[in-house]
């Protein structure tokens, strides 16, 4: 079979697992998911486009800067009934992580990766243990998969003619949706210098990159509720001192979050282990972008993109384990596609090393108690929230999300509010 027709057969073979497994881990721990959960932002944002209009809920910056793809995915499942958005907010999530895994197998295969690691490397954002405590099946947290897919395309660009267009445009849509993806620009420079990615190419794709950080900046100094955002050195201290709790997540049996949000340990030496990784894992990057080979150059990329975009958020407020998330992403996937360039026989050695990786994962696939358990149930919430305005048609009902969401101390100065005029029910 041509190289061609088995990377078709890969990226729908990857899309459908992903997809599965996306929403099948909700439902692992929540079988009633597609009936009573809907996700925070992933039922705010359409909440956002009912009340309003697709256009002024796009630009509304969110936590002080503008998430553009979950937004868009917003206006499709705002145009389902309520009652029905436990399971069409679900299926978007899913359907988001099936494009994306077929996408990391183009983009791995047209750089050179065997079949196998094009497979499991495209299955690593939905497969890991670490995703199920908060991330998997989410459009709200689709940023992770978009720049898991984005570090791999310019890590390791592709054999041959260069896709200018679809780079540029892959690069604004993710730079509107997250603005850490300016630490992308590191990699695009190197590979560029390098001669792995045209200069024309490299060019374009950081002026695209450029335009959404721009507007990105617009929104974080206009916004009416920006971010918090507290640089220190103890808030990457953290960040390095829950490092290795955030890595022992792919061990089996260590998946079980904390009270607090995080999977943080008390253990004694965690806080220099955390330290020591985090700088082995930068000298190594140096040594190896430093080398001239191809592999060489895209692991160490790899490893310090990973580090940087877990580190550099971190740093500026706290260690939250989503900030643990996308270098467990990157540096598994370093691993892997070096050794599929190294390796004798790889495609059998990959593949006995993902059978076992599957195998171990097996105990951490259902997902954590925080992201699976409905609170409120979505029907009898959008009951009360009817009942309260049949009493009162002109007036205003607080929708509420799982995980008991919005919490407190959320703050909505723009039109993406839980708080609707009561016709937005109707």
């Amino acid at each position: 079979m041509r190289r061609g027709a088995v990377t078709a057969w890969l990226a729908v073979a990857a899309a459908v697992a992903a997809g599965l497994l996306s929403i099948g881990r909700i439902l692992l721990a929540n079988g009633s998911a597609l009936s009573n959960l809907v996700w925070a932002e992933d039922g705010l944002f359409p909440l956002c486009v009912r009340a309003h209009n697709v256009a002024s809920c796009t630009v509304d910056p969110y936590s002080g800067y503008l998430l553009l793809v979950p937004r868009l995915v917003a206006w499709p499942v705002s145009l389902t009934a309520m009652d029905s958005w436990p399971m069409a907010t679900n299926v978007a999530a899913a359907l988001l992580a099936a494009l994306l895994a077929a996408l990391v197998v183009g983009v791995l295969r047209a750089s050179g990766s065997g079949a196998v690691v094009s497979l499991v490397v495209a299955l690593i954002p939905t497969l890991v243990p670490i995703m199920s405590f908060e991330a998997i099946n989410t459009t709200a947290s689709v940023y992770m998969l978009l720049i898991f897919a984005a570090a791999l395309a310019v890590c390791f660009p592709p054999h041959g003619r260069f896709p200018v267009w679809a780079y540029a445009v892959g690069a604004l849509l993710l730079a509107l949706t997250i603005p850490s993806s300016a630490i992308l620009l590191l990699p695009l420079a190197v590979s560029a210098l390098r001669g792995r990615i045209p200069r024309r190419g490299a060019v374009v794709t950081a002026v695209a990159l450029g335009v959404g950080l721009v507007a990105q900046a617009i929104a974080t100094v206009t916004t009416a509720n920006p971010r918090p955002m507290n640089w220190s050195v103890d808030a990457l201290r953290s960040w390095a001192d829950t490092l290795p709790s955030g890595l022992l997540t792919f061990w089996p049996g260590q998946t079980e979050l904390t009270a607090t949000g995080s999977f943080s340990s008390t253990t004694v030496g965690w806080a220099q282990a955390g330290l020591v990784i985090s700088a082995l894992v930068l000298v190594l990057g140096i040594v190896l972008v430093a080398l001239r080979g191809e592999t060489a150059n895209g692991v160490g990329l790899l490893l310090l993109t990973g580090l940087f975009l877990g580190a550099v958020p971190a740093a500026a407020g706290y260690a939250n384990n989503r900030y643990f998330v996308i270098p467990a992403l990157l540096w598994l996937a370093a691993l892997l596609i070096g050794l599929d360039r190294i390796v004798p026989h790889r495609e059998i050695v990959l593949g006995v090393l993902a059978v076992v990786l599957v195998v171990a994962w097996v105990p951490g696939l259902k997902t954590s108690e925080f992201r699976s358990t409905a609170t409120p149930e979505w029907a009898p919430m959008l009951a009360a929230a009817r009942a309260q305005c049949a009493a009162n048609p002109d007036g205003t009902v607080a929708i509420t999300f799982s995980p008991s969401w919005p919490f407190a101390d959320a703050v909505f100065p723009g039109p993406t509010n839980n708080v609707v005029p009561c016709s937005v029910l109707r």
